[in-house]
């Protein structure tokens, strides 16, 4: 048996578990509630759907803020590139005791 540290408390979970257990049983009341009332569900759909549409359009108009900052940005950078350097495949080499030179060889 593993020894446990002498100075090592243990504090009861049990509040924790009832609070649970009572929010539990709260939800699935209020969902009761709402399917049995006729109007609270159509409002509380028409809010979401207002709540939604709000974040999307607050998203676009943020992404877009962005997209509209970044080029003076980009335009004050400028690209930056090595110059006499050939970029083609023809000077690629294999590198020797490769994973994809021992596939070749099977």
């Amino acid at each position: 048996m593993e020894q446990q540290p002498s100075n090592l408390k243990r504090t009861s979970t049990t509040k924790s578990g009832i609070l649970i257990v009572i929010g539990i049983v709260l939800l699935v009341a209020l969902g009761a509630y709402i399917l049995m009332t006729p109007g609270i569900l159509d409002s509380l759909l028409t809010i979401a759907i207002v709540v939604g549409i709000v974040i999307i359009a607050s998203v676009m108009i943020i992404y877009a803020a962005i997209a509209i900052m970044a080029i003076p940005m980009y335009m004050h950078k400028g690209e930056q590139y090595q110059d006499g350097i050939s970029y083609g495949m023809d000077s690629v080499k294999t590198v020797e005791n490769s994973s994809s030179e021992d596939r070749k060889n099977e």
